[in-house]
């Protein structure tokens, strides 16, 4: 209701943004801060009339900046992201935050869990093999070329193309 009657004009906006995962790390490690979407984040919010803030999770007084905030917009990814660790912790402090809860988003970042809930739901999703489970199939009957990807992580962290199941000794 307050939100409704004066927009955005002296909200007290934290952009959480961090490299905490191998995914941020790389993007941060290899493309200009003009380039991070942090920086176009804090100056739209700050265009509004927000005013905005970075919270970097990786620092120690992270805790006490959230809590002088009265929202936060989450622009994390990959583990600590979006695996809910910070979803957890954000609602555990009582902090209104942008993003799903903690339950959807652990759901999400883990590709057998989503998987299952997926084909629960009746829908289609790619063929698949896990390795290391007894009730896995052979991987004799896979197709090759495939896509060897981690259970979570996020964009292609850790994924490489197998051309043929002699190459998954050497990935595993």
């Amino acid at each position: 209701q307050r939100l409704r009657r004066r927009g955005l004009r002296g909200l007290r906006v934290g952009v959480v943004s961090g490299p905490m995962s191998e995914e941020k790390r790389t993007w941060v490690e290899n493309s200009a801060s003009s380039n991070w979407s942090l920086t176009a984040l804090t100056e739209a919010l700050d265009s509004l009339g927000a005013q905005s803030s970075h919270l970097d999770p990786s620092e120690p007084c992270f805790v006490d900046k959230v809590r002088e905030t009265d929202v936060l917009l989450l622009n994390c990814h990959g583990s600590y992201g979006e695996d809910s660790r910070l979803h957890g912790l954000l609602d555990f402090l009582g902090v209104a935050y942008t993003s799903c809860g903690p339950v959807a988003s652990a759901v999400g970042m883990d590709r057998l869990v989503s998987k299952a809930v997926f084909e629960g739901l009746g829908l289609l999703t790619p063929r698949s093999i896990t390795l290391g489970y007894a009730s896995s199939p052979p991987v004799s009957t896979f197709p090759f070329p495939a896509l060897l990807k981690t259970v979570d992580g996020g964009s292609g962290v850790g994924s490489s193309l197998v051309r043929c199941p002699g190459e998954l000794d050497r990935e595993e």
